[in-house]
């Protein structure tokens, strides 16, 4: 063979070899890129829950590393991080999980959240639909979950967001105490002219926190609307205030009720403790003749992600009876078990599992009322901006009531304010 067809062989076999290895070389990168690490972003409260089950995810099911962003608490700190993620989801990057809290109610401006309307959110093509995978979840069990409470996550895509707990504003109290009472006022109207001290004087005190639950619907969120007039918001608002206004009772009142406000596993825990006396819980109700819950814990996954079912077998996992109710899954070893460091039972608000919602609950009697008040929510939603909004709008009607220099136009004009800032959250 000549020496040049020799060194034009030997070319073509360098460059067959090079084509080769560099394929092999692509898949190389092509694994280690697939094989990236799973990053979840929580709330700071949060953290050192999901990380604890994170990492029995990963020990259980060989998942993948996982990196925990936490939102600090501080509210400079968590408004730069805030900043940062916006930036990257926006981007079509981002976290590929989400374990957040909602804006509970609050008239703190300095309040930071990811998502200030998550209902908002579950509508703008942010989240992954998550149907095709529950259908074929390992480990969790829909019917030990609460459908009503569940239905909140879904959209004409179906399921966004998965809620972890829920809550609603109620006051037990012992039924002796309710003299003239026959039953719990089940409407707004009702609730207003109750005329028993104890009710007006407990009640009227909390409607800060809770106003915005008197309304059955606060938005159409495809449409982009409020679902009230500005009007029905300025008469919502004075009812309310002359009820705080005339209501009439004393200290002693508040020392008489067993339990209050912002409903959680304690709150029944402590309704279970007390006495065996016939007890009452009155849940404010809304103008639908129901009670509305709020869901105050949820988990979502980022519809950009490039590991979605390894972001689901994530979820499936915490969201396994097991995970919930803190029994853990058993493995070889009897001092091990995967799981059960669920911290989540202290969670603002009741778990959605009604297995792990239930522990809660140490006798048949508070069995009863638990499932008298369940049976009343009849609206479920997230808190959002729209809800601080209306509690500011309230906390400074009250402070203007309480000033030397009231007048209606002042109050009127803070209604007005409020209104217009929601109709603005809403179109953002």
């Amino acid at each position: 063979m000549k020496k040049k067809e020799i060194v034009k062989k030997i070319g073509m076999i360098s460059l067959l070899c090079g084509i080769i290895l560099g394929t092999i070389g692509c898949g190389e990168i092509q694994k280690e890129t697939e094989m990236k690490e799973l990053v979840i972003c929580t709330d700071e409260a949060y953290k050192d829950t999901v990380e604890a089950l994170a990492e029995d995810w990963q020990k259980m099911k060989n998942g993948l590393d996982v990196e925990i962003i936490s939102i600090p608490q501080d509210a400079t700190l968590a408004e730069a991080k805030i900043t940062e993620l916006r930036t990257e989801i926006m981007s079509g990057a981002g976290p590929d999980v989400f374990i957040m809290g909602s804006n509970i109610n609050t008239t703190d401006s300095d309040t930071s959240v990811l998502f200030s309307n998550p209902e908002k959110t579950m509508h703008s093509n942010l989240f992954l639909p998550l149907d095709d995978y529950i259908d074929n979840a390992q480990y969790m069990n829909l019917d030990n979950w609460n459908q009503k409470i569940m239905s909140a996550g879904k959209t004409e895509e179906g399921q966004m967001t998965l809620p972890i707990a829920y809550t609603y504003c109620a006051y037990a109290f012992y039924t002796a105490d309710l003299e003239n009472l026959s039953s719990a006022p089940n409407s707004w109207e009702e609730l207003v002219q109750c005329s028993v001290p104890i009710v007006g004087k407990c009640l009227s005190n909390g409607a800060l926190l809770w106003l915005s639950q008197t309304f059955g619907e606060l938005a159409d969120y495809e449409n982009e609307t409020l679902a009230f007039s500005e009007g029905e918001l300025q008469k919502r608002m004075e009812e309310a205030l002359t009820w705080y206004l005339e209501s009439e009772g004393s200290e002693e009142d508040f020392n008489a009720m067993i339990a209050s406000t912002q409903v959680k596993n304690v709150f029944w825990e402590q309704v279970s403790r007390a006495s065996e006396e016939a007890k009452t819980i009155i849940a404010v109700p809304n103008d639908q003749n129901g009670v509305t819950a709020y869901v105050t814990l949820y988990a979502a996954i980022n519809r950009n992600t490039e590991n979605p079912d390894q972001a689901f077998s994530l979820l499936d996992f915490m969201f396994s009876d097991e995970v919930m109710t803190g029994a853990g899954f058993a493995t070889e070893d009897p001092d091990i078990k995967y799981g059960n460091g669920n911290s989540f039972s202290y969670a603002n608000g009741i778990l959605t599992n009604v297995v792990a919602a239930q522990q809660s609950l140490r006798n048949q009697s508070t069995q009863g009322l638990y499932e008298e008040i369940e049976s009343s929510i009849n609206r479920v939603r997230y808190y959002s901006e729209l809800d601080n909004t209306i509690s500011k709008m309230y906390s400074d009607c009250l402070m203007d009531e309480q000033s030397s220099s009231s007048t209606e136009d002042a109050k009127k004009e803070i209604v007005k304010q409020a209104y217009n800032n929601m109709c603005m959250q809403l179109a953002e």
